[in-house]
């Protein structure tokens, strides 16, 4: 059952299932920042309209584990052995993978273990992806595999010839199986996609996820209204959407606290919004760890500085309190990029996470 609250994504389901139906590309990859609404659409909106159309669909999410490929075996592994409810549980929130280890029947060798901690060697992992794709393969249907923060291929500690093994097979079966990838990093995406010595360059044309329009928030309110039966304000409701530079996950936030504290208003519900938040993604910890002039620069990343490593954001620097020369915003700009706190997204470097940046654009001033 697709979520009430889940907004359609319904003319790029369209744009995207157009491509795949038709040739036009065996495998797509979509940028997005984090908490913009990727997953759920690859769950809510893709997986359903590819399943619709007579597709075999797996979903595997990349995010977080320790071995990427070994999570793609088991999920191809469960989609096959629950051919009819895959899609209906994906929908409803797909569980964990459940034990840390399971068997692959791959003929000859009397099943070969997987582990999801990694400890499996990549030969191994490499017989059991064979045997799952051929089986694959097989189907009459084409398989759409949708992977989903895809850029951990080439950040965790994965066999390059085992990431070699997933290229070679995926080109070897197209167009019998086609990809759908997200990713929130550009940057890691690219490593792994546009370098010419990376493992997928060349694989896939880049679709963009579009922004949600309006008409977001007028679906949200109208859930709200039958869910408490109480309205609320398009107007102020408009003002918090961009107050969160229109990201779905945190105005939703913002929404769930009006549904449970129907005494807060707008302000009040995105302040306990923030905190909790805050709380939950160890936001004070990741402040408490910085030095002043790295708070100052994420603080500038916050704000979408213009020129930042030039005059004007030497000039905001001084303005917050910490003055700094291009060259030393460059440096802070490359630890924030190393730690995984900052990203490149176009042209311009931005914040990973968008709920940290509200909530450093909130910090009071003696805290720069």
């Amino acid at each position: 059952m697709i979520d009430p609250w889940h907004y359609p994504r319904t003319g790029h389901t369209k744009a995207v299932m157009d491509r795949l139906d038709t040739g036009l590309t065996h495998a797509i990859v979509m940028f997005g920042p984090r908490r913009t609404g990727k997953t759920e659409f690859l769950r809510q909106d893709l997986a359903p309209a590819a399943a619709a159309a007579g597709w075999f669909v797996v979903y595997a999410s990349l995010y977080d584990v320790k071995a990427p490929l070994a999570v793609l075996i088991h999920e191809i592994q469960r989609a096959l052995a629950d051919r009819k409810g895959y899609v209906q549980r994906l929908l409803g929130g797909l569980s964990g993978t459940g034990a840390l280890k399971f068997s692959v029947p791959v003929p000859g060798t009397g099943g070969v273990e997987i582990s999801l901690g990694g400890e499996t060697p990549a030969e191994e992992q490499g017989a059991a992806l064979d045997y799952l794709f051929d089986q694959l393969a097989q189907k009459k249907r084409r398989t759409l595999l949708l992977l989903d923060e895809f850029q951990e291929i080439g950040t965790a500690d994965t066999d390059a010839a085992l990431v070699k093994t997933l290229r070679t097979k995926l080109d070897e079966l197209r167009p019998k199986i086609c990809t759908v990838m997200t990713g929130s990093s550009q940057e890691k995406l690219r490593a792994v996609l546009d370098e010419r010595t990376a493992p997928f360059y060349r694989f896939a044309t880049e679709v963009p996820l579009p922004p949600l329009d309006d008409g977001f928030v007028d679906h949200m309110l109208a859930r709200f209204r039958e869910v408490t039966g109480r309205k609320l304000k398009t107007g102020e409701a408009m003002r918090v959407f961009e107050t969160y530079e229109r990201n779905p996950q945190l105005f939703r936030v913002w929404l769930d606290r009006r549904v449970d504290y129907p005494d807060l208003d707008a302000d009040d519900a995105a302040l306990r919004a923030r905190a909790e938040l805050a709380r939950s993604e160890g936001f004070l910890k990741i402040w408490a760890d910085m030095t002043p002039e790295l708070r100052v620069v994420t603080r500038m990343l916050a704000e979408r500085q213009p020129a930042i490593t030039g005059q004007p954001g030497s000039e905001r620097s001084a303005a917050l309190g910490q003055p700094m020369t291009p060259s030393q915003i460059q440096t802070r700009l490359n630890t924030l990029t190393r730690n995984g706190i900052a990203d490149k997204l176009a042209r311009e470097r931005v914040l990973t996470d968008p709920a940290f940046a509200e909530w450093v654009r909130a910090r009071p001033a003696e805290e720069f």
